[in-house]
């Protein structure tokens, strides 16, 4: 536990300690000279010492004790690593846990009592855990031999993983994406190629639609509503539409740009032999979906090729509030020095 304040700034309150101190050195208890007839006769008067003196000391001490409390309340003290670091299990669902005790990585980190919950995104879930343990605490994480659920790059933990493979149930393979149908509008260069395609694809009547309009001249407004609304749709080179293009990543020659809430593909060359040789390559169907219809990104390898690695930012540590200790305290003060202030004025002076 390391304490800490939040606005060191406010301990320049402490100044006001000052103020006690003068009122206790201005009311301090006056004392009055008597004259004995034993000393009359002696040449040298005695003078009272005049030096700073402070009556009541107890009361003196709790009013500058509230004063201390109060700037320490205005500072805001904590206390950084206040739950003691002690080793945490967690498990991806479908590793065996064998009556271990531990969490499930899952949303809200459920415990082994529970029953296992579905897959979830295993990357994500661990840096979340990483940034709500304390510092310190160990971490050790049961997985099975393939994960499903990974990004793309490894993720980066501020403490070391205890990565242990055990027995496990093997994810099901993701569901295979349905093709696509493309329905292909209006006549011009590159239809006969475009129908060959939409042969190959073999797309259902109720999977989603791609339109193909590559007949030049402005788009057809049936095009732009259905792209506007979240579809997909394939232009030719000659097709006008006023859009912000950039380069698409695939093989083949394309730009795309957003319209709407959906996507407008334009080819930058005809769809003949001529002009884009690949049209007869056994694999150009595949090649066009996968421009129009990304795949996702893989998410399924085996958990050796993915264990955690270090050095990933260090997040906020859980820390204690001291401010409703301190708030107890300081009444509790206060009614002392109220009761040793009224018994003070209440006792006869000398």
């Amino acid at each position: 536990m390391t304490p800490a304040l939040l606005a060191p700034a406010a301990l320049a309150s402490l100044a006001a300690i000052l103020i006690p101190l003068a009122i206790h050195l201005a009311r301090r208890t006056e004392h009055r000279l008597l004259d004995f007839p034993a000393l009359r006769w002696l040449h040298q008067t005695p003078r009272p010492r005049h030096r700073p003196r402070f009556d009541e000391w107890p009361l003196l001490l709790l009013r500058c004790l509230l004063i201390l409390l109060l700037a320490l309340l205005l500072a805001r003290p904590v206390l950084w690593n206040a739950d003691a670091p002690h080793p945490v299990l967690a498990a991806v669902p479908g590793a065996r846990v064998d009556g271990a005790r531990g969490v499930w990585l899952a949303p809200g980190f459920p415990s082994f009592d529970t029953a296992p919950p579905p897959r979830q995104p295993v990357a994500s879930l661990l840096r979340q855990l990483d940034a709500e343990l304390p510092k310190g605490a160990s971490l050790t994480v049961l997985v099975p031999p393939v994960i499903d659920g990974m990004d793309a790059m490894l993720p980066a933990l501020s403490r070391p993983v205890t990565w242990r493979i055990v027995a496990g149930a093997e994810p099901p393979p993701p569901p295979p994406a349905a093709a696509p149908r493309l329905v292909v509008q209006g006549a011009g260069v590159g239809t006969n190629v475009l129908r060959a395609v939409a042969a190959a694809w073999g797309g259902g009547a109720n999977a989603p639609r791609v339109i193909a309009a590559v007949a030049p001249g402005a788009l057809p407004s049936a095009v732009r509503e259905h792209v506007a609304a979240g579809g997909v749709a394939l232009i030719g080179p000659r097709t006008a539409v006023a859009v912000t293009w950039a380069d698409a990543d695939g093989a083949i020659p394309a730009q795309e740009a957003h319209l709407g809430r959906g996507r407008l593909v334009r080819l930058t060359r005809p769809l003949d032999p001529v002009a884009m040789p690949m049209v007869l390559d056994p694999d150009f169907p595949m090649h066009l979906r996968t421009l129009l219809q990304p795949l996702p990104a893989p998410s399924r390898a085996p958990a050796a090729d993915l264990i955690p690695r270090t050095g990933g930012p260090t997040p906020d540590r859980p820390q204690r509030d001291l401010t409703p200790h301190l708030l107890w305290t300081t009444a509790l003060i206060w009614l002392a020095e109220r009761l040793l202030a009224t018994r003070s004025r209440r006792a006869p002076s000398p």
